[in-house]
């Protein structure tokens, strides 16, 4: 067993790379159609592209396959989604996604630039249809989300963002204004997300009865399980390790970690 999960006491998790779910990746466009082949499996997973235009004063795009490639949002507008339809992104294809002929993800002779989220432990996108009344909708993350986007896609309400260093959970940005937090208990009920729901209120923007929404969630929240796999130290042994055979590591071997001192007095690094 690897040493790594002797010290967690697990088996080994599956293995997912950053490159697999994620991509930055700038292309110049050709004002017709261009497959973008950035190594993403969205036709098989789904997830959301985001595109800007670097040479034009053009919106963020954000197309997401559970809201129908053909209707994009634009983060930086309070507007409803945008029936772009192939003109925009025309396919989620195995290994990317292919453009269509709009100025705004393929102007001709263009530079643009592309963020590609796979639906993963790490990121997820879901609608949800509002009823009004204090709920929970759930999801698939795995772990605490860090960050959650809610827009409403049949109307015009801003963005609304709950972020983990927020104050608390009465607090909340809104991503397409200049403002900083507010204070509004009504939007996320002053309840954090966990690790299978998010929470909402009472809030016309973010749960009005039969209207649509849209929400992203990325990960990076602090979980609170106690098999999370970080430990904290106190001076009082804190983690003891039984000896085994695979510490004899020969002489060839990398053992990393991250650590953060709160207070450090006395040292020894062996």
């Amino acid at each position: 067993m690897p040493i790594q999960q002797l010290m967690l006491g697990s088996t080994p998790p599956s293995k997912n790379y950053i490159d697999e779910v994620y991509s930055n990746y700038l292309h110049t466009g050709n004002g017709s159609s261009q497959s973008i082949t950035n190594g993403i499996d969205l036709a098989g997973k789904g997830g959301m592209v985001w595109i800007k235009n670097r040479d034009q004063n053009d919106n963020n795009w954000l197309f997401a396959n559970s809201l129908g490639i053909g209707n994009p949002m634009r983060s930086n507008s309070d507007g409803e989604k945008f029936g772009l339809g192939n003109n925009g992104i025309s396919a989620f294809n195995s290994n990317g996604f292919t453009v269509g002929s709009s100025g705004s993800v393929n102007g001709d002779g263009e530079d643009l630039v592309s963020w590609t989220f796979r639906n993963s432990k790490a990121f997820q996108c879901l609608t949800y249809v509002g009823n009004g009344s204090v709920r929970t909708i759930d999801h698939d993350l795995g772990s605490v989300p860090g960050m959650v986007i809610v827009k409403k896609t049949d109307g015009s309400d801003p963005w609304y963002v709950w972020h983990r260093d927020l104050e608390n959970a009465t607090k909340t940005l809104s991503l397409n204004t200049t403002g900083g937090q507010s204070g509004n208990a009504d939007v996320w009920n002053s309840t954090r997300p966990t690790a299978t729901n998010f929470t909402l209120g009472t809030y016309s923007h973010t749960n009005e009865n039969n209207k649509d929404y849209i929400a992203y969630l990325f990960a990076g929240g602090e979980s609170t399980a106690a098999t999370a796999k970080s430990v904290s130290f106190d001076g009082n042994d804190d983690l003891t390790i039984q000896d085994s055979t695979d510490f004899d590591l020969g002489t060839t071997f990398t053992w990393e970690f991250w650590i953060k001192m709160d207070n450090l007095q006395d040292w020894y690094v062996p």
